[in-house]
């Protein structure tokens, strides 16, 4: 421990030293640059330093500008898309519209042509239900006739029966009085030959 201690304090010194020189050999080199900026012209450097930045900033500038371009190049085009897709919709949407505009209209014709033709079935039902009404009531009445003519035809059949019991006395009794008229001339020439 105590030598790495040692050999670090040793080389600590060393390098100071050498940091040291290479200081003092910049220094001597600054004058005499200086002096050579100066003697050729130091007024010419500074101005083609102050190009140089220009140049820089320029250039920088112009990469910045292009940057700038592209992205609004990009972003327009996006733009574009953009809108072309917006008007493929808004045409799409046009013509959904007009569709949907005429899907009412046909339905509004249904609706109307229902209306009549529910009319028109309410008004069959409605005669319909007349003619059943008139076509019962004369049901009713052919009932009750029918039942008459039933009763008239026992009726008649009843009278036949007595019409028929009637001409059978009826020729009874002119077969009596046939024989009470034959009798009473037989008695009346009887009557007559007695002297």
């Amino acid at each position: 421990m105590q030598q790495e201690a040692e050999s670090r304090g040793s080389k600590k010194p060393q390098q100071r030293r050498s940091q040291q020189a290479n200081t003092a050999a910049k220094e001597n080199r600054r004058p005499r640059q200086h002096q050579q900026q100066l003697s050729s012209g130091g007024s010419a450097s500074l101005g083609q330093l102050l190009l140089a930045g220009a140049t820089c900033l320029t250039v920088g500038l112009i990469h910045k500008v292009q940057r700038h371009r592209k992205e609004l190049k990009d972003r327009d085009s996006q733009l574009r898309v953009k809108e072309e897709e917006l008007q493929r919709a808004k045409s799409d949407l046009e013509s959904k519209s007009s569709l949907v505009e005429e899907l009412e209209n046909q339905l509004l014709d249904a609706k109307t042509s229902l209306r009549s033709t529910s009319a028109d079935l309410e008004a069959a039902i409605a005669e319909l239900e007349g003619k059943t009404q008139q076509l019962q009531e004369v049901q009713r009445q052919l009932e009750t006739s029918a039942g008459e003519l039933g009763n008239t035809r026992s009726r008649m059949q009843t009278i036949e029966r007595e019409l028929d019991t009637t001409r059978r006395m009826l020729r009874g009794y002119q077969n009596q009085l046939e024989q009470a008229r034959y009798e009473l001339a037989s008695s009346r020439s009887a009557a007559s030959w007695d002297p």
